[in-house]
């Protein structure tokens, strides 16, 4: 994985580089906040799912660009589909594997949580009067 440079000066210059075990099959980048409203401090994480089957999580440092606290979790036997989602106002994500889960910030840790539910194919976020954050999903 490679994190390049967006700078009109210095385009798609490399700022940071990732070895992974096995070749990502869909990447997330999640704004997150620590949940501490006086501070309101922001992190960026990008959230990488591998063809093995594990969710690999890295901070990202939003002003240089490199990589830290890189946390893997083996999520299923098929590769990770990662669907943005928003809970309680909050980014989040959905990560569909042989089984689907949540990953959201909860008390100023990210959390991620398997939900009890057959194997989703797809899925995707919505909204609407009734239902402000909702899920809609595909089960083949």
């Amino acid at each position: 994985i490679r994190i390049l440079s967006l700078d009109p000066h210095d385009c798609l210059s490399p700022l940071a580089v990732q070895a992974v075990a096995a070749v990502p099959s869909s990447m997330l980048f999640i704004n997150v906040s620590s949940g501490d409203k006086s501070a309101e401090a922001k992190s960026l994480y990008l959230q990488a799912g591998l063809a093995n089957g594990i969710l690999l999580r890295t901070e990202i440092d939003t002003v240089t660009g490199q990589l830290s606290d890189t946390r893997t979790r083996f999520l299923g036997t098929q590769p990770p589909k990662l669907v943005p989602l928003k809970i309680m106002g909050k980014e989040a994500m959905m990560a569909l594997s042989s089984r689907p889960w949540v990953g959201y910030m909860q008390e100023g840790r990210f959390t991620l949580t398997p939900i009890s539910y057959e194997n989703l194919s797809y899925s995707s976020k919505f909204s609407s009067e009734q239902c402000p954050e909702a899920i809609v999903g595909v089960a083949q």
